[in-house]
C-alpha cells in the first residue's frame, strides 16, 4: 500500500466486523484486506459496542474545528512561548 488516503463503506466495515466477531484472525485479515490492525480492532470494537451506527463516525477533527495558524504551532513545538 502506498499510504493513499482509503475510505471504506459502512457496509464493508460492517462485514469486517463480523468476520472479526466470528473468529476470523485479524492479523489475516490485516494480510488480507492491507488495512492496518489497529483500524480492524476499532472497527470491531465500534460495531461491538453501538452495531452498525458506531461504524457510521467519522474521525479525526469535528467539522468547524480549524487548526491553529501554522506560525503559532511553530512557535508551540519549539516551545518559544
Amino acid at each position: 500500500m502506498s499510504g493513499k488516503y482509503r475510505v471504506f463503506s459502512l457496509e464493508f466495515k460492517e462485514n469486517v466486523a463480523k468476520r472479526i466477531l466470528n473468529g476470523e484472525s485479524v492479523s489475516a485479515l490485516h494480510h488480507e484486506l492491507q488495512i492496518k490492525r489497529s483500524v480492524l480492532y476499532r472497527w470491531r470494537d465500534a460495531y461491538r459496542k453501538d452495531g452498525a451506527a458506531g461504524l457510521e463516525r467519522s474521525q479525526g477533527r469535528p467539522p468547524g474545528k480549524n487548526r491553529p495558524p501554522l506560525t503559532h504551532r511553530r512557535i508551540c513545538q519549539s516551545g518559544l512561548r
